[in-house]
Parts: structure tokens; sequence; C-alpha cells
């Protein structure tokens, strides 16, 4: 049943039905080592969502065999909300992924695990881009901060928010979707008059999105 789904809504009303904790990681191990894309993906997403080294130990062997692939991304990325300290091995080991996300997602799991120093190496790194004359690598470096750590880049955030590239102002609009609450209305508010109509846009429905947050 749970391998015919055909939507996520039925494998997860399935998956409730797969009581015994061994019978649920054996269907995610034979799903990992096949090839259906679907599968993998809303198996990666369960496995996430629950706690242990057996749970650990079967995305550490996925993000091993596929270290440079997307799929490494969102396993690597699952191991930081499974939280076990016995992952930081295969996570640091995908640091030298040649795949973009999944070190970013590497780099974030192991900051959920108390492991900070390779965030704050790649913020560091973010923030010089961010001065870069290239208003593509500014909107880059805005975004990544927002993926990797926004509450740390809040300063960036609002300096791009002044930026003379509508596309980086638009990035700094959007970090603060995620976790912005109403204290930085007053950031905003100039943008809702933003020459740029997209901007402006946004920012007063980020505006709005941020007052109602307060109440």
């Amino acid at each position: 049943m749970i391998r015919s789904c055909e939507n996520y809504n039925e494998f997860q009303e399935a998956m409730k039905a797969v009581t015994d904790r061994e019978v649920l990681l054996r269907l995610a191990r034979e799903a990992l080592a096949g090839k259906n894309q679907t599968s993998i993906y809303w198996f990666l997403n369960t496995l996430q969502m629950m706690k242990g080294r057996d749970v650990a130990e079967i995305l550490e062997s996925y993000l091993k065999k596929n270290r440079d692939s997307e799929e490494g991304a969102t396993a690597a990325a699952a191991l930081g909300h499974v939280g076990d300290p016995g992952s930081l091995g295969a996570l640091n080991d995908a640091l030298h992924s040649k795949h973009e996300e999944v070190r970013f997602s590497s780099v974030r799991s192991l900051w959920q695990l108390g492991y900070g120093a390779p965030m704050e190496e790649v913020l560091s790194s973010l923030r010089r881009q961010f001065e870069s004359g290239d208003g593509g690598i500014r909107r880059e470096a805005i975004e990544r901060m927002s993926d990797l750590n926004p509450l740390a880049s809040v300063p960036h955030f609002a300096r791009a928010l002044q930026d003379s590239n509508g596309d980086v102002r638009l990035a700094a609009l959007r970090a603060f979707w995620a976790f912005g609450g109403p204290e930085y209305s007053p950031l905003v508010e100039p943008l809702m008059n933003d020459p740029s109509a997209k901007v402006a846009k946004v920012a007063r429905e980020l505006v709005e999105s941020l007052k109602n947050d307060g109440k």
C-alpha cells in the first residue's frame, strides 16, 4: 500500500498504520535503497521527525552514499532535526561535498547539534560576499544568510533593505518574513514607497504581517 501511494496525504495515512518501529525502519531502508525519488523524499521527511541512533544511522548511510546529490542535502538536513550527536562525523565529512546544498545543509545541521564553527565560517564568507559590487552576489549572500541563520544576520538584512539593487532589497524583505516581529516594522516601512513596484508591494504585505504578529 505504502509503495503504491500517489500523493503525500495518502502516504501519511498509510504510515499511520505502521505502528511497529522496526517495520517502519525496514520500509525506510528499502525505499532509500531504491530509485523511486518520490518515495525516497517522503521517507527522508518521515525519518527527520523521529529520534534515535537507529534513525540517524540510516540517514548517515544514505548521506554517505549520496554526498554529492540533492537527496544528500535532504538527508543532511534531516540529521539536524533528528539531533543525534553521533552524526557529527558524517556531517563533517559532508562539508567536503561537491554539491553546494549538501554543504550548506550540513553546516546548518552541525549548528543545530551544537557545533557552530562551520556556521560562523560560512557566515563570515557570506558577509564578505555581501560587500561585492555585483548585485547578484549580494542578493545570493542575503538569501544564504537567511537560510542558514537569519537571527545572526539581521544587521546585514537591515543594510540590504537600503541596497541600490532592487533584487537585494527584495531578498532582505523576504528574509524578515521567516522570523520577523513588529519590532522590525520601522526598518521595513520606508520600502512601502520603494521605486520598485514589486519591492513596495512586498514591503506593504510584510509590514501588515509583522503588525499582525504582534497582536
